[in-house]
């Protein structure tokens, strides 16, 4: 197989890609949704959602420490607070909201890309 054929087969693949990243973003979302709203609030499925996102989304905490800088000790997952938990979940439903509309949205405009680089 070519280099050309390989990148071509890989266009052909990226919006299936896409669909599937998005796909399960928006599946954290809901969960996370549903974590939020138990009653009671189980904190285990808390502590296990954030501990995942966390691990398929490191940069979400990244973005969190840049937008509000620590005042004072972070606190463990593993010790926190049910509020403490219901807060980053909260954090990471919205991180997750963002991040799915800013992937569709490039997609968008590489397909514009595209399409105006084959009309050339």
């Amino acid at each position: 197989m070519t280099t050309l054929e390989y990148n071509q087969i890989k266009e052909v693949f990226k919006p299936a890609k896409l669909v599937n990243k998005l796909q399960k973003i928006n599946n954290d979302i809901c969960d996370i949704t549903n974590i939020l709203f138990e009653v009671p609030f189980n904190m285990e499925n808390a502590r296990q959602k954030v501990i995942s996102i966390n691990t398929e989304h490191p940069e979400n905490r990244l973005f969190f420490s840049l937008i509000y800088p620590p005042s004072g000790e972070v606190i463990p997952i593993c010790i926190a607070s049910s509020d403490n938990l219901k807060q980053d979940l909260d954090w990471k439903k919205s991180y997750l909201s963002v991040k799915a509309t800013a992937k569709t949205l490039d997609e968008v405009v590489q397909q514009l890309k595209s399409l105006y680089n084959t009309n050339l």
